[in-house]
């Protein structure tokens, strides 16, 4: 067997025993990216909505 192939059985392994812990990790990087990606998205949007008030006077 590889180096990479037990590699790959450890992980599995501990993922299995650790479920929750694999399963909140996973949770905060969801939330964690989807905060970034809605913060840049509310900065651009506020932005282009007093861009278009002020141009528009």
């Amino acid at each position: 067997m590889t180096s990479l192939g037990i590699l790959q059985k450890i992980s599995l392994r501990s993922l299995a025993a650790h479920r929750l812990r694999f399963l909140m990790t996973m949770l905060a990087v969801v939330l964690g990216t989807t905060f970034v990606a809605g913060g840049f998205i509310l900065t651009a949007s506020l932005s282009k909505a007093f861009d278009d008030i002020t141009s528009g006077q």
